[in-house]
């Protein structure tokens, strides 16, 4: 009977924190070799948020399922700011220059969302991810990654 209580506040935590948060846009594209721009982070809820962004280059295998990546040499990006507190019905917007030297090339922006200090020693994180793809021409951007990994 406890554990049943414990899973259904579990359950309940993890739907307030994740109630109305959003990330956009959820998808960029930029043409030439250096891209910059912005995506905006909203926190709907009632509670502060903390956020920290995450960067990593994305690929795809031979189903099409995403694969995450560390950024390697050969990929560039810098973030206006890394981490920041969204006040309660508040947006945050995080800047970015990005830049691939073998093109097309994508990218994720997870952002970990989280509630904070916790009184009952429960805590639940969100990550909301935004894409970017760079290619040498915006248009058609996305179609030449597909492309590129026989999708």
């Amino acid at each position: 009977m406890r554990f049943t209580v414990f899973l259904l506040v579990l359950i309940g935590l993890t739907a307030l924190v994740a109630q109305g948060q959003t990330i956009s846009p959820l998808v960029g594209e930029c043409g030439g070799k250096k891209c910059s721009g912005q995506f905006t982070v909203t926190n709907n809820q009632i509670l502060p948020m903390a956020v920290s962004i995450d960067v990593y280059a994305i690929s795809f295998d031979a189903s099409g399922n995403v694969v995450r990546h560390p950024l390697d040499a050969t990929t560039h990006v810098k973030l206006s700011e890394t981490s920041a507190r969204v006040a309660p019905r508040q947006a945050h917007e995080f800047s970015y220059t990005a830049s691939c030297d073998a093109l097309p090339c994508v990218l994720g922006f997870g952002a970990v969302m989280s509630a904070g200090h916790v009184d009952n020693g429960i805590q639940a994180k969100l990550v909301l991810i935004t894409g970017l793809y760079i290619c040498e021409t915006q248009k058609g951007c996305r179609a030449s990654v597909r492309a590129k990994y026989g999708l």
